[in-house]
């Protein structure tokens, strides 16, 4: 990815899944995210970005993605198998709700708990 497809990507799913909404992004710290034109253009578009600090990704990976991640390839197969057209495509809108209700599934109290378990986080306790 790039800064082009990254504005691209901001234009064309993020700002029409929040319809005129303020939003929350939060990303990993690839480069291409924390460059100066991609914060501006969130922040135009009124989104917070924030940045999970580097070796905390795998706080998604344990406590987000294994919550959420059966219950996204759910709703995909059930999309997939009830479509009459061959090689047909969910909306982006369709994926950002999949994705939004799929996070709903992830409790503060999972967070937590892998977060306490990372040998990172209890080292520096």
């Amino acid at each position: 990815m790039d800064s082009s497809t990254y504005q691209k990507w901001v234009r064309e799913v993020v700002l029409p899944y929040l319809n005129g909404r303020e939003g929350y992004l939060l990303q990993d710290g690839f480069s291409v995210h924390a460059k100066e034109e991609n914060v501006t253009i969130l922040q135009h578009a009124r989104v917070e970005g924030e940045f999970i600090p580097a070796g905390y990704t795998v706080v998604l990976d344990k406590a987000i993605h294994r919550t959420s991640k059966p219950f996204y390839c759910e709703n995909c197969i059930n999309w997939l198998t009830q479509q009459q057209q061959q090689n047909a495509a969910p909306s982006r809108i369709i994926v950002a709700r999949w994705s939004r209700d799929a996070w709903e599934l992830v409790t503060a109290v999972s967070i937590i708990n892998t977060w306490n378990s990372l040998p990172l986080h209890s080292s520096q306790n």
